[in-house]
């Protein structure tokens, strides 16, 4: 199953503003590596050269007017009125939640044993754009796998806002073939 930006498909959610610099690791980052990624804000993984981001990436998704995979080939398709605008880093895909996402074909390595997600977030809007979805759910990074059936069994992974209680949250789900974790 492919991978996707912006969207969960067959969902009809889509999310609306910007990702930029999108990354897929397979393994956890240390608190060190994150906290690097976070200090080095507008200036990206790259401030001094490219070989100083980590070992674990597995694709890089930077949004320079394009949906080139920057590590390791990746590409993907960017879909419907998909955009790009002055991102965090450089340029983002801009996104305006009534049908844009980017499709990334299948690959072995998008689906690691263990996994990090990183990505800059600018939403344009908390909202969501589907009448009779949650209110705020918006989808930003999606992996599905072959199991199907059940409460939350089609995300391999899945990075996404929420809206719980009034209050919008991040969250982060994995599901391996025992269910949810």
């Amino acid at each position: 199953f492919n991978l996707y930006l912006g969207t969960r498909p067959g969902s009809g959610i889509f999310h609306q503003g910007l990702l930029d610099e999108t990354s897929i690791y397979d393994n956890a980052l240390t608190l060190t590596q994150i906290q690097n990624i976070y200090n080095a804000g507008a200036l990206g993984k790259c401030s001094n050269s490219c070989s100083t981001s980590t070992n674990d990436l597995i694709s890089w998704y930077r949004g320079e007017n394009s949906a080139i995979d920057a590590h390791s080939g990746n590409n993907g398709l960017l879909a419907n009125a998909n955009t790009f605008a002055p991102g965090k880093i450089g340029r983002a895909f801009s996104m305006n939640g009534a049908g844009d996402y980017v499709e990334i074909p299948n690959s072995a390595n998008l689906t690691p044993a263990n996994v990090t997600l990183e990505t800059w977030v600018n939403f344009a809007s908390l909202d969501s754009t589907v009448v009779g979805n949650v209110p705020g759910t918006q989808r930003l990074i999606h992996k599905q796998n072959a199991r199907s059936g059940g409460q939350g069994a089609f995300a391999s992974y899945e990075l996404g806002k929420t809206r719980i209680a009034g209050l919008d949250k991040m969250y982060f789900c994995i599901n391996s073939n025992g269910g949810s974790e």
